[in-house]
């Protein structure tokens, strides 16, 4: 997990479960592209497949998420839990911001 805090520095500590060592690595500011969030994943000692995995996901999926092909709240969310860093600051444009709300589907009446 990561530990991060937006308000006092942008240097982020990553504790590899490997090798037990700490990491570190600066998030250079907005824009964050698809490779910093990869980079994040690596450097919590996680990785596309695992996040695949424990949604019951395809990694294309998750692939599309990272690279903003698709959008996925699930997804990002997962990301975010893992390294430890909020969605605002994995995805500064605000696109996972709120969470999605579910329509209500009209009821169907019986024939």
């Amino acid at each position: 997990m990561l530990n991060y805090d937006p308000f006092q520095t942008s240097l982020v500590t990553v504790m590899n479960h490997t090798t037990k060592k700490n990491l570190y690595f600066v998030f250079d500011g907005d824009p964050v592209t698809p490779i910093d969030r990869i980079w994040a994943l690596g450097l919590a000692g996680s990785s596309q497949t695992e996040i695949a995995k424990d949604l019951g996901l395809t990694k294309a999926t998750v692939y599309k998420t990272i690279h903003d092909i698709d959008s996925s709240y699930n997804v990002a969310s997962k990301i975010a839990e893992v390294t430890g860093l909020t969605l605002n600051r994995l995805w500064p444009c605000g696109k996972y911001s709120t969470p999605p709300t579910k329509r209500k589907q009209p009821i169907k009446k019986a024939a």
